[in-house]
């Protein structure tokens, strides 16, 4: 409807030859609108196995038609799957020997290939929040499961598999991850460094590419292995309007897998802006510049749940309930998230 409505009104004419001048158009990518395709495959006795993952990539691979395919027939707008860290692939591929006890942090990136300087760059900034670095490692791919744009913007995609010096409890390594990252994220802001942090934590990984949903598990040889268990998974295809498929882009975020696009977006942001004074450095930068809506909504959550609120809470202040503004509904907002 928006776009007739445009071509409408539009007074430039071309079906007739005639060029009359060019007004602005009617359209906006700000109120672009997209259909994503998102869902999660879980234990309810929080049980790993190998057939949680299996089932979200087969439900992930069902998504074609929430998503776009590229020209090549193999590019898409990004898929994704998070689960939890799948600890006995990693130590075996890595030959590592770790404790039945000991955390295992993972971080997984997305780093330009002319790019020298990000594992540098992220290793001192864990070093500095007393982590130790066990290893490097380079994430196997095949590269003949991916369309020609998907190829030509590849980044390199590399694991960093990391312990905690100061034996911490894992929500307190957790956030040390996190401000690590952020630390991370200051470089990148200062032009010191290129490159995405995907995810870095002891509890979760994401795995995400440009390729469609049926050939993610192909792409990533590590989806594939028996020895990836998780009790949940959480996946996404992305269906881009408003910004441009990218590598980093593709979903699903750090803490969420997003459906849709949120109208306040604009409003919310000017009002996180609004607050940044009130936040402490270690956090920042709160909102990645260019990012979409879901990123914005995924790094509001992610401020919140590492900085004393649980993620439910998180979620539950960020999201306001259907039925506010009509006085007669007997809802009531727990003191606790005022």
């Amino acid at each position: 409807m928006e776009r007739s409505l445009a071509a409408s009104l539009n007074p430039t004419r071309r079906d007739a030859g005639v060029s009359s001048p060019v007004s602005p158009s009617l359209l906006d990518e700000r109120f672009d609108h997209d259909s994503c395709g998102v869902g999660f495959v879980a234990s309810v006795e929080a049980l790993p196995s190998h057939v949680i993952l299996e089932q979200a990539l087969t439900a992930l691979g069902r998504l074609a038609h929430r998503g776009a395919t590229a020209a090549d027939g193999k590019s898409s707008d990004g898929v994704g799957v998070m689960t939890a860290i799948p600890r006995s692939l990693l130590v075996k591929s890595a030959n590592l020997s770790l404790g039945d006890r000991q955390l295992l942090g993972v971080g997984m990136l997305l780093i330009p290939m002319a790019e020298t300087r990000a594992e540098e760059v992220l290793g001192r900034c864990l070093l500095s929040h007393d982590f130790e670095i066990l290893c490097w490692r380079d994430v196997p791919v095949r590269t003949e499961y991916l369309g020609e744009t998907a190829l030509e913007t590849m980044p390199k995609i590399r694991q960093v598999l990391i312990v905690d010096g100061a034996d911490a409890e894992p929500e307190t390594m957790e956030r040390r991850l996190y401000l690590a990252r952020k630390q991370f994220e200051r470089a990148h802001e200062q032009g010191d460094v290129t490159g995405y942090v995907c995810s870095m934590s002891s509890q979760t990984i994401v795995y995400k590419a440009m390729c469609t949903g049926v050939f993610l598990r192909d792409f990533y040889p590590d989806l594939a292995s028996e020895d990836y268990v998780t009790p949940f998974a959480v996946f996404h295809q992305r269906y881009a309007t408003n910004t441009l498929p990218t590598w980093h882009r593709a979903q699903p975020g750090r803490k969420l897998g997003h459906n849709g696009e949120i109208n306040t977006v604009w409003g919310n942001r000017a009002r996180m802006d609004a607050r940044d004074s009130t936040l402490p450095v270690e956090c920042k930068p709160v909102l990645t510049k260019d990012g979409t809506d879901s990123t914005s909504l995924d790094e509001a959550v992610e401020l919140l749940s590492q900085n004393g609120r649980t993620l439910a809470e998180a979620v539950r202040m960020l999201l306001p309930p259907a039925t506010d503004g009509h006085h007669e509904s007997s809802f009531e907002i727990p003191h606790g998230l005022c």
